[in-house]
Order: C-alpha cells, then structure tokens, then sequence
C-alpha cells in the first residue's frame, strides 16, 4: 500500500476586534482630535480679558460697606464696576449704573479707599 500523503486542513478563525478595543480606539482618535483642535493656553490668554462680570447687581449697596472698587477688563462684553465690601464680597455693577457712578464718585473724594488694579 502506497503511503497516502493528506493534507492537513488549515482553519484560520477570524474574530471580529471586541467592541471594547473599538470604543477605546474610538475615545483614543477623538481625544487626540480635540487636542490638536483645542487653542493652547498662551493664544487664549492673549485673548482673554483678566476679569469680566456676566451677572449684574442693580440695588443700592451701603457706601460704608464698600472697601475698594475695580473696573472690570475694556475687553469684556460689558463694562462694569467691581465693589469688594467689608465682608469680602465682591458685586459686579454695570458701569453704566447711576448708583455705581455715585459711589465711584464717593469714594474717589475719600481718600482712603482707592481704585484697585486689576
């Protein structure tokens, strides 16, 4: 009897990648893309205005509570006062204001309370 020579069945099973490895691949490329999108620090911060008010007191604050005063950055969207008062708290009042210009005007006859820089 001749020697019969068979050949051996190779199977290659291919297994589709797990959705695991294709979400982390997925989060991996979109992070990558926001950073390469996202400006650098150094660029907004040219851009960036120091201090800006977005909400605006418009009562009265008590002249004698009022310790200091600063105007808020020329690039902001509004320009407004800051007033820090005896308990620490500061309150953004548009500069535009009649109140915020009558204290401006109070405080800047006393002469020891200043404007402070920004």
């Amino acid at each position: 009897m001749e020697p019969t020579l068979q050949r051996a069945a190779t199977t290659i099973h291919h297994h589709p990648p797990s959705t695991t490895s294709m979400k982390t691949l997925t989060s991996a490329s979109l992070l990558l893309l926001l950073c390469a999108l996202y400006p650098t620090s150094a660029t907004r911060a040219s851009n960036t205005p120091d201090l800006c008010c977005f909400r605006f007191y418009d009562g009265r604050i008590p002249l004698a509570q009022v310790v200091s005063f600063n105007r808020t950055d020329s690039g902001c969207p509004t320009e407004a006062v800051i007033f820090l008062t005896r308990k620490h708290k500061q309150i953004c009042m548009e500069a535009s204001n009649k109140w915020a210009m009558n204290i401006i005007n109070q405080l800047s006859k006393n002469s020891t309370i200043k404007e402070t820089q920004n």
